[in-house]
């Protein structure tokens, strides 16, 4: 089953081919119930402050962008320089652009939102060569064997879509010793940009965190990257990566933010913790973590 959706399915989704049986694959998977755990426990923690659309339009909406977002493997082979308009709204290239006029390197801090995979190509095609943090596939057991298999590939086709490349820790999230600081120094000194997420809850996280209000509760996220980009004097950018629907046409948005504000790094984590959890309440169905929320709390 796995198999057929990841290279038959998905495939066929990018191509326009939204067959029945993959749009209702939710109603009857695993991830349907996390994703009503997560929106119950948000609907409990945040009140009217959470998306007042109905569960089941938040469910459908949540699958749609997984859908877009595994199929975005196979739909990046058509972009280009010359058609991405089809296919994103970018919005916020000021930002870069001004911190370019100024001399100064950018780093853009998002979270696992939205498209997730071409961002960083559709700022390619605009001339801007985005370095993008990530992990490994993971080869253990507990990774099926055909999402390894379509992991690699869209690590593959991906990287050769952009001039930028992917900076990989292993499948835990480790770097060699040294490894990545030394790689963004290299990174910085020819005006390339880095993109990180850093919406991980601490079990997912082994490095430095620190305490923020999150989602309206106290919650830890990672500190270490912002505090090395302000002693650097890196201008640190938020990004989001959206999937919007127009009937049936699918839009990319790529919203560049200005750059995250404070008096010290803590401050900026707050801020950056602020945005996140106002696009999650406005637009639960973009963010990946909503299957996992409570982690965040623990």
């Amino acid at each position: 089953m796995l198999w057929r959706h990841y290279f038959i399915d998905l495939p066929l989704f990018a191509m326009g081919i939204r067959h029945e049986r993959l749009l209702n694959a939710d109603h009857v998977s695993g991830e349907r119930y996390c994703v009503i755990q997560g929106v119950e426990y948000l609907q409990r923690q945040l009140g009217s402050l959470f998306s007042p659309l109905p569960m089941e339009e938040i469910v459908r909406l949540t699958h749609l962008v997984r859908l877009v977002r595994e199929s975005d493997t196979y739909a990046l082979i058509r972009m280009n320089r010359t058609n991405m308009n089809k296919y994103f709204v970018i919005e916020g290239l000021e930002h870069i652009e001004k911190a370019h006029q100024y001399g100064k390197s950018v780093a853009l801090v998002g979270g696992h939102l939205g498209s997730n995979y071409t961002m960083w190509i559709a700022l390619g095609f605009l001339g801007h060569v985005v370095y993008t943090i990530a992990r490994a596939v993971d080869h253990s057991n507990a990774t099926p064997f055909a999402r390894q298999a379509y992991m690699t590939l869209t690590y593959w086709i991906t990287s050769r879509k952009w001039p930028g490349q992917y900076l990989m820790a292993d499948s835990a999230g480790h770097f060699p010793r040294g490894f990545l600081f030394k790689e963004l120094d290299r990174i910085f000194k020819r005006m390339g940009i880095c993109f990180l997420a850093i919406d991980f809850p601490s079990r997912l996280y082994a490095g430095k965190m620190e305490e923020v209000m999150f989602l309206g509760k106290k919650a830890r996220l990672p500190i270490s990257f912002i505090r090395w980009a302000v002693k650097q004097k890196i201008e640190l950018l938020t990004v989001q990566d959206l999937v919007e629907f127009n009937g049936k046409e699918i839009i990319r948005r790529i919203r560049i933010g200005p750059p995250l504000m404070g008096i010290n790094e803590n401050e900026m984590l707050q801020d950056y913790a602020n945005r996140l959890s106002e696009l999650i309440c406005r637009e639960p169905w973009q963010w990946m973590g909503l299957q996992i929320v409570h982690q965040y709390h623990e």
